[in-house]
């Protein structure tokens, strides 16, 4: 059963009038209220100083605004009656460790001495600004001038930002004169398109259109929009790196995909054997399981390792003989921690 509590506000006096006017008022609005809340939730019952009935209102001489909580046998929402694929899902970096943590920092607040530490840092997920690491001062500036575009008319504020900052922002105002404020294009605003269609050019030596390109907010609304594009029902698969990031177990779980998990090599410096693909292809074949793409993270997510080039070229020809779509997770391309291991694109390769 759902709990609801609602609230009356009302002058303190109403209720604490002796005048018989003021009382019947007062008992009036009250069980207008009730009326309306029994009206939506059935016959709730009001605990404790009152009880709520269609029609009218009881009521102790005493009786002051407060709060009313309203009772209903059957809740409109309980677990057993949403998506129970919602209720499967798992999102472990925002799972039982980090509420116990949210925990512990409340009992530190109160009390400093309660644990044999001082301080909780959490490392549940990637959080730099969490941890004091100062964020790209030329993105706010960019983004103040463009939410604020006023700023660029007033000389002596203006002083405070770098030029190249200022720059931007104009640049990107002259692009689009209705303002940030106004929704974009399906595919996100045509200078950005382009300006992405040029890093990915310069990055890997070859073209990129601006037509391919689809901006989205943040990464994982992209993994979320292309795996409910790419599945049609329940017998469709998905191959998944083990270890991963629970974005794609949980998107599945969500979609009632199934999620088919493929084993990195460890001992090769987290590398992606395709006989390992080939083996998880084949299991979840014999178990009638449609595979429609390979997910893979490079660099690597846990793991932090790159895959050297050909093995992203083995990748890609598995890909090819099993039509697969090929889902390239690149989010951590700046983040190679071996200088013998370059990052190489798939899209390059």
């Amino acid at each position: 059963p759902i709990l609801v509590r609602y609230t009356i506000w009302h002058r303190s006096t109403i209720w604490r009038t002796p005048s018989a006017m003021q009382h019947s008022a007062s008992r009036a609005m009250a069980g207008a209220a009730c009326a309306r809340f029994s009206s939506a939730l059935r016959t709730p019952t009001i605990r404790g100083a009152t009880k709520c009935i269609p029609g009218g209102m009881h009521s102790p001489p005493a009786f002051r605004a407060g709060s009313l909580e309203l009772r209903r046998g059957l809740a409109a929402l309980a677990l057993p009656d949403i998506n129970q694929q919602v209720v499967k899902a798992e999102y472990a970096v925002r799972g039982a460790i980090i509420l116990r943590a949210a925990e512990i920092k409340e009992e530190m607040a109160k009390n400093a001495s309660a644990f044999p530490f001082d301080k909780l840092v959490e490392c549940n997920i990637g959080n730099p600004q969490a941890l004091k690491q100062q964020p790209l001062t030329f993105n706010r500036q960019v983004l103040s001038l463009l939410t604020f575009p006023a700023l660029l008319e007033m000389p002596a504020l203006l002083e405070s930002f770098p030029p190249d900052a200022v720059a931007r922002a104009k640049e990107y105002l002259a692009a689009i004169p209705q303002g940030i404020g106004a929704y974009s294009d399906s595919q996100g605003f045509p200078i950005v398109c382009q300006q992405v269609a040029d890093f990915i050019s310069a990055r890997d030596g070859h073209p990129a259109s601006r037509e391919d390109i689809f901006l989205t907010d943040g990464a994982s609304k992209g993994v979320q929009l292309m795996i409910k594009l790419i599945l049609r029902n329940e017998q469709d698969g998905v191959l998944v790196p083990i270890p991963q990031y629970p974005l794609y177990s949980a998107t599945l779980a969500l979609e009632n995909a199934n999620f088919v998990g493929y084993y990195l090599s460890e001992e090769s410096a987290w590398a992606l054997p395709v006989e390992e693909l080939e083996r998880s292809l084949d299991s979840a074949k014999s178990k009638g399981i449609n595979m429609r793409a390979l997910v893979v993270i490079n660099p690597g997510n846990p793991t932090g390792n790159s895959l050297p080039v050909e093995n992203v070229r083995d990748i890609i020809n598995f890909c090819s003989r099993n039509d697969l779509v090929l889902m390239a997770d690149e989010v951590y391309q700046e983040n190679v921690y071996d200088s013998a291991r370059a990052f190489n694109s798939f899209k390059k390769v």
